[in-house]
C-alpha cells in the first residue's frame, strides 16, 4: 500500500554532507521542487542531525535525540510539520529520534528538562508532534509521488546511456516498513528514471551492497571500507554502466 506523501507544508531539511560537500544536490532539489509545485521552506534555525558524529560514536543517542526534538519544534513553529531529507542519514536518524520521543516518556521528559534549563524554555516536545511514518520523508519519496509530473518536464534525452541505481543503506535498510519500492530489490529510483523516459539495467550483482562508507568504518577500517567500494564499482563496470544514480 502506497504511503501518503505530502507536497506542501514541508521543511526541506539541510544536510551537512549535502549542503557543504555536494551543494548541487540542494540547488537541484529546490529547482525540481519549484518545477513540480512542491511547497517547501528552508530554515536557518535548523541544525545538523549529528549523523556523521553519531555514527562515528562522537554523539550519543540522547544528545542526538535532543537535537532532533529541537529541529522538530523548529518545523512545527513554522507550521511545516513535514520534514523532507536530502540525505539518507538525516532520514534514518530523524525517524529513529521521532520513534524514541513518542515511545519513551522518560526520554521525552528528559529532553524537555534540558530545554527548560537552557535558552529553549519556549520549547516543549509533546508526544506525537512528529510521526516518523507520516511526517518524515526523503526527497526520493517526494519525487516518486510526483513522477508523472516530472515526466512532463523532461528536456534532455538520456535514454541511450546505460544506467544503474544505488539505493543508500540508511534509506532502504533501516526503516523497512516505510521504504517505498521494496528493500530486497530496491527500485524506487529505477521507477523515477523510467518516468524520465529512460530504462535502467534493473537488478545487477551487488545492487544491494553498501557503497562501503559506513562512517565509522571510513576511519577505523579504511582499507576494508575502500575494498567494499571498489567491489561495488567493479560490479557496475562489468555491466557497462555509464551513469550510476544515487
Amino acid at each position: 500500500m502506497m504511503k501518503q506523501v505530502p507536497d506542501k507544508n514541508i521543511l526541506l531539511f539541510k544536510s551537512c554532507l549535502v549542503s557543504v560537500e555536494y551543494p548541487g544536490i540542494e540547488s537541484s532539489t529546490k529547482f525540481v521542487f519549484d518545477k513540480i509545485g512542491i511547497d517547501y521552506e528552508i530554515s536557518d534555525k535548523q541544525t545538523c542531525c549529528t549523523g556523521l558524529g553519531h555514527y562515528s560514536d562522537v554523539f550519543d543517542q540522547f544528545t542526538t535525540t535532543a537535537i532532533g526534538a529541537r529541529n522538530f519544534k523548529v518545523a512545527g513553529n513554522l507550521d511545516r510539520p513535514n520534514l523532507v531529507m536530502m540525505c539518507a542519514t538525516c532520514y534514518a536518524i530523524n525517524k529513529k529520534v521521532a520513534n524514541i520521543l513518542n515511545k519513551k516518556d522518560n526520554v521525552r521528559d528528559k529532553v524537555n528538562d534540558v530545554f527548560d534549563k537552557s535558552d529553549l524554555k519556549n520549547l516543549k516536545y509533546e508526544k506525537g508532534d512528529v510521526d516518523s511514518s507520516k511526517n518524515i520523508f526523503h526527497v526520493v519519496d517526494i519525487l516518486y509521488s510526483k513522477r508523472d509530473e516530472i515526466s512532463k518536464n523532461i528536456k534532455y534525452d538520456l535514454s541511450d546511456y546505460t544506467i544503474a541505481t544505488h539505493h543508500g543503506c540508511h534509506y532502504c535498510k533501516v526503516h523497512y516498513d516505510d521504504t517505498i519500492g521494496g528493500v530486497r530489490d530496491p527500485n524506487i529510483i529505477d521507477d523515477i528514471i523510467e518516468a524520465c523516459g529512460c530504462k535502467t539495467i534493473g537488478w545487477y550483482d551487488h545492487k544491494r551492497q553498501t557503497c562501503g562508507s559506513g562512517f565509522r568504518q571510513r576511519y577505523s577500517n579504511k582499507d576494508i571500507s575502500m575494498e567494499v567500494t571498489e567491489d561495488k564499482l567493479h560490479s557496475i563496470k562489468d555491466d557497462g554502466v555509464e551513469i550510476l544514480v544515487h
